[in-house]
């Protein structure tokens, strides 16, 4: 089934596909540490595609989101 039929699934793709896009990126971030806006915005499908569209996404805020303190990443609204 496609991505749009799968909605609830997501998050655990996401959290699944995150220990690969940190050690590619160069980047450690926990599952936790992803704002809940981008989650979100994923699962509402706003990403065109498959599970590939959802790694590049992911890679995307890894690299081009400025981070905070703590090195989590921030997404302005």
């Amino acid at each position: 089934p496609s991505l749009s039929e799968r909605r609830e699934d997501i998050p655990a793709i996401i959290q699944s596909l995150l220990p690969r896009s940190c050690k590619e990126n160069h980047v450690q971030v926990s599952y936790d540490d992803l704002p809940k806006d981008f989650i979100e915005h994923i699962s509402s499908g706003s990403v065109d595609g498959n599970i590939r569209g959802i790694q590049n996404a992911l890679d995307r805020l890894l690299v081009l989101c400025p981070r905070d303190k703590n090195r989590r990443p921030i997404v302005s609204k």
